[in-house]
């Protein structure tokens, strides 16, 4: 019979790190478990998968006794130590004849069911050359997050439902940089970092994806910090990450992802400076007097000022409201959907928002009035047709 005891303080967030990958119906029974896998010494591996992503976070215990390699439902046991908060001693017993591990501490006992370790899917390798690379935790977490909100949920476009990730050389420099891209054809951002090594076996290199793979990456990388390094790993069909002790590896989204350049405008002389906050602010109010379905509003600059205007004809109502911005082009009026245009411009790190637009039919492109040296921010925004 092995042992093992810790305090809840080390183990439950590790374990409700790793249970967020399980799927809540899964054709595979296993898979609704967690791995717990003791090394050496005091070690002990936590992983949890759905079938296309791995994750495993290793953690320190105070006493391990016998030799432990079994699975536990994940739900039931991160519930379990969710109610013993976070500052509990508990001792595990895992009967190995009954499969029964018993969890001891200070007031009670439960017991939970487990199962052999053995029959635990581990992540499929290719024969695929794989590319190493070592990045900055900060590279990868800007990327990710700026461009995570913009993926879209259509399976009939699976390389929409992830984020673009392309290796290149800079166009003035030897150096490389790397590109970040979502869509969901409604909406686009693209988000460049420069780098200050070259890549050269990199160039040309790039991957999509999945947009639940994205999310585990930005939670294991809040646990570093800025400076730290992560290690990346890819080839053809997967992707790993290592970085804090932990170590992620997943199904790469297959197919070509489509020339974004290409619909990024370059001719939108048109440009308005607008403050963020004041144009969320002036959307979300006008929003709620916006047909339901289509949530439209128009936007007129003219004067240094912008005029947005919703109306909704099936229940008579209509709003209007004048933000300052910064503006002395000839009048345009475009129109985009208010939710579409909240989001974009949210996502935008920077107090002041330039608009640019060229005539009421093509894309806005939607940036930053300012960026961070070594970055490039960039979204557009499909209009709306006014009728």
């Amino acid at each position: 019979m092995s042992k093992i005891r810790f305090k809840t303080s080390e183990l439950l967030p590790k374990v409700t790190q790793v249970a967020q990958v399980v799927n809540q119906k899964n054709t595979i029974s296993i898979l609704e478990n967690v791995l717990l896998h003791h090394l050496t010494g005091n070690n002990m591996n936590i992983t949890a998968s759905d079938g296309e992503t791995w994750l495993t976070i290793n953690t320190m215990i105070e006493h391990v006794d016998g030799e432990v390699k079994c699975c536990i439902n994940a739900q039931r046991l991160n519930t379990a130590l969710r109610s013993l908060g976070t500052d509990m001693d508990v001792e595990v017993e895992f009967n190995e004849q009954s499969h029964i591990a018993k969890f001891k501490y200070k007031s009670g006992n439960f017991e939970l069911p487990f199962l052999d370790a053995e029959d635990y899917p581990n992540p499929s390798t290719t024969d695929s050359e794989t590319i190493n690379v070592e990045l900055l935790n900060e590279h990868l977490s800007n990327g990710l997050g700026l461009t995570e909100f913009a993926t879209d949920i259509d399976s009939l476009h699976p390389q929409f439902n992830g984020i673009h990730i392309d290796f290149e050389k800079q166009a003035d420099n030897v150096l490389g940089q790397i590109v970040f891209v979502s869509t969901d054809t409604r909406k686009l951002v693209k988000y460049t970092q420069k780098l200050d090594v070259s890549l050269d076996a990199l160039c040309d290199k790039g991957f999509t994806l999945s947009k639940k793979a994205s999310t585990i990456i930005l939670q294991l990388l809040e646990n570093g910090q800025n400076n730290d390094s992560c290690f990346v790993s890819f080839n053809e069909q997967s992707f790993s990450l290592e970085c804090n002790g932990a170590r992620m590896s997943t199904r790469l989204i297959s197919g070509r992802f489509p020339n974004y350049n290409a619909v990024i405008p370059t001719n939108n002389d048109k440009m308005a400076i607008i403050s963020r906050d004041c144009l969320i602010s002036a959307l979300k109010r006008v929003m709620s007097f916006a047909n339901q379905k289509t949530l439209m509003s128009t936007l007129t600059f003219e004067n240094n000022q912008v005029l947005l205007k919703t109306q909704d004809l099936d229940y008579n109502t209509s709003a209007q409201e004048t933000v300052d911005c910064s503006y002395d082009n000839e009048p345009i009026t475009i129109a985009f959907p208010c939710n579409g245009l909240i989001e974009v411009v949210k996502n935008i790190r920077c107090e002041q928002v330039a608009i640019k637009m060229s005539d009421p039919t093509r894309a806005g492109l939607i940036i930053p009035s300012s960026q961070p040296v070594g970055t490039e921010y960039i979204s557009i925004q499909m209009p709306m047709q006014i009728s």
